[in-house]
């Protein structure tokens, strides 16, 4: 593929690109090595994985492009001078102050293409959650943390000590494998294409991607050749009730509530999981909510869709006026 036509970013104008490379590289897949669930997922995982690498690859050429001509014109100095032989003390000078001078041109070119996108979503769709999560875009750092043991301000340390805090207030002690026990459970049926092909067309756009990089856009505009592929590995996890190690794995985001910023309990985790993870969940628990859904008797209005406990109080008035 010519680097030129490569994207930044998977957006519903690029379907036919990532059509055209998903049905190549997973056209005739084979999922060569031992039957389990855990080579087959890895095999689907690196095949979608190289599919992004090729359709969003970015070079510091194209890069380039977004930055205005000022910003340019400071990079090609740059380049010169970094390349020079021998250099002086003043070009060694002129070099710093030219980096200086890119960064605040580059973040000035940033700011402004983010103003023009709001602005496009406004005019365009009025969509102000967009918009607010455009501005919000970038992550704040927590600055210190205080414990028993004083004030901790290096980076690491903030990890670690944030990594032990919430691990301990997740973890499982009480685990009685007993209630997981399903002999006496019927086996459940397997996957169907159409099926999973449905759970995709509903994947919402532009939501944070897991560890491995998979977002929904791949998924949703990929060809029928992934969704045959998905459909096979999931059957697989659904046999062997073996999930992959990958879907153990997530990005924990922490957010402040309210409260000093240097105390962990103010702050709540965010789990960024797979989204292939969250495509299975998605298909199993709406298996799940027709099977309930079907077993409800008429007269439970309440928690149910397209049922409402105002229908029960409108008749529950009607009798009362009668009686």
């Amino acid at each position: 593929m010519n680097k030129a036509s490569k994207l930044t970013k998977i957006t519903k104008n690029s379907a036919t690109q990532v059509n055209e490379v998903t049905n190549r590289l997973l056209k005739g897949l084979q999922f060569k090595g031992p039957d389990t669930v855990q080579n087959k997922y890895n095999i689907l995982e690196q095949t979608i994985q190289e599919a992004i690498k090729e359709i969003c690859t970015e070079t510091k050429q194209e890069r380039r492009h977004k930055y205005s001509d000022e910003t340019n014109r400071f990079i090609e100095l740059k380049l010169q001078l970094k390349h020079k032989q021998n250099k002086s003390r003043a070009e060694k000078n002129r070099l710093k102050a030219i980096n200086k001078r890119i960064k605040k041109l580059i973040k000035r070119d940033l700011e402004q293409q983010k103003m023009e996108e709001i602005e496009k979503v406004l005019t365009n769709v009025c969509g102000i959650k967009k918009a607010e999560r455009i501005i919000s875009i970038g992550k704040e750092m927590i600055p210190n943390l205080t414990n028993t043991t004083g004030k901790i301000e290096s980076r690491k340390d903030i990890v670690t000590t944030a990594t032990k805090f919430f691990k301990h207030l997740y973890s499982t002690e009480n685990f009685d494998p007993a209630i997981y026990n399903r002999k006496d459970c019927e086996t459940p049926k397997p996957f169907l294409v159409d099926e999973i092909s449905s759970a995709i067309a509903k994947l919402k756009s532009e939501k944070a991607m897991g560890p491995d990089g998979i977002n929904n856009e791949i998924l949703k505009y990929s060809s029928y050749e992934l969704h045959n592929a998905i459909t096979l590995v999931f059957n697989k996890i659904l046999e062997e009730e073996i999930t992959p190690e990958q879907w153990n794995i997530s990005k924990i985001t922490i957010l402040h509530k309210k409260g000093k910023k240097d105390n962990l309990d103010n702050y709540r985790p965010i789990s960024i999981s797979s989204c292939m993870y969250k495509l299975f969940m998605t298909i199993l628990r709406r298996r799940i909510e027709r099977t309930l859904e079907e077993q409800q008797p008429v007269e439970q209005a309440g928690f149910r869709s397209s049922f409402s406990t105002i229908d029960h109080l409108h008749s529950l008035n009607r009798v009362g006026a009668q009686i």
